[in-house]
């Protein structure tokens, strides 16, 4: 599955404050995140119950500070934006 995103937010810190920390390219282009979806049955409604998890690997040189992992993201022009 992929997901069409422009960014994500991750948590960084400002002292003992978290801050929710806006990451995008530097071109402001959109791309996709590696996902996973599935299709379930609710437990309490009995019903068809659709759910998805981004996929995620190590961090790279430029999230690393922030979080030891990332999503894995695609842009059209460069294949997987990864470490």
């Amino acid at each position: 599955m992929l997901i069409l995103a422009n960014g994500f937010y991750e948590w960084g810190r400002e002292g003992n404050r978290k801050v929710p920390l806006w990451i995008q390219f530097k071109t402001r282009e959109p791309f996709v995140f590696a996902g996973l979806w599935d299709c379930g049955i609710g437990r309490e409604t009995g019903k068809p119950l659709y759910t998805f998890t981004i996929i995620t690997t190590h961090a790279n040189a430029l999230l690393r500070p922030i979080h030891d992992r990332m999503p894995v993201m695609y842009r059209r022009d460069a294949g997987p934006a990864v470490a």
